[in-house]
């Protein structure tokens, strides 16, 4: 069972760090924040990038902003890979289960999960910014058995922090069904992410309804999602160049 009581100075020194990052060189800012709710159990839904880190930048200026620390739910490969286990658990994240996740939302938590997971995480570039969970709907049981509304959040440019060209060749989508580890080549500035502008946005909640069926409660999470990213996301090309013109552009 996961700690519900983390190490709050050790979140608050590692969520302070993130938050000078995200801030400093991603411009980082979330729309939507009054969403959130100040108190009390939600399930925040998160559109899975290849990056991932732009989840941590969230939850960090979330934390900061209104004192709530989300608990993601996280694969149980990164808990057993040397740094990413430490930094994960710093961050307030728990292995992903059900029982744990309803727990958790019915002691008043903020929980977070990205439905899609690895497998929306490395999806070809054309699928980028299209909402890839299948059948899924564990998230969906999740919030009906815990009466708590669902939250959809987007963030913008986030598939431009990092690149991995490729990924959908062989013999990489067979290495994650054989490992359930993401081995994908990884592009970025150097060892770093690319500079991109973020903006997080926040979607209205999905408020629970004990009438709503965990499918349909999946069918209309998974529209709402999309419509967000629609909404919000350039696609234009060359994306990568128009995210980080973005940001320079808003810091004049």
């Amino acid at each position: 069972m996961p700690d519900s009581s983390p190490d709050f100075a050790r979140v608050e020194a590692w969520t302070r760090r993130i938050n000078a990052y995200a801030h400093t060189v991603h411009d980082f800012e979330i729309v939507g924040l009054n969403n959130l709710p100040r108190t009390g159990g939600a399930l925040m839904v998160f559109y899975h990038s290849f990056a991932a880190i732009d989840v941590w930048m969230f939850g960090s200026a979330v934390y900061q902003q209104t004192n709530r620390l989300i608990r993601f739910l996280a694969d149980r490969f990164l808990f057993y890979t040397p740094v990413l286990k430490d930094v994960v658990q710093w961050g307030g994240a728990v292995p992903g289960n059900r029982p744990d996740a309803i727990r958790m939302l019915q002691e008043g938590h903020l929980v977070g999960v990205a439905p899609g997971g690895v497998r929306e995480a490395i999806v070809p570039r054309h699928l980028h910014y299209q909402v890839v969970w299948g059948e899924r709907m564990g998230f969906a049981h999740v919030a009906t058995q815990a009466h708590v509304d669902i939250i959809p959040i987007f963030i913008e440019n986030s598939e431009e922090l990092l690149r991995a060209p490729g990924v959908q060749l062989p013999p990489f989508p067979q290495l994650y069904e054989m490992t359930r580890f993401p081995i994908v080549p990884i592009v970025g500035l150097g060892a770093l992410p690319f500079p991109v502008r973020l903006t997080a946005h926040v979607g209205a909640p999905i408020v629970f309804d004990p009438a709503r069926t965990p499918e349909q409660l999946r069918d209309l999470t998974r529209d709402r999602m999309q419509s967000l990213i629609d909404d919000n996301q350039d696609r234009r090309r060359p994306r990568l160049l128009r995210a980080m013109l973005d940001r320079t552009r808003r810091r004049r």
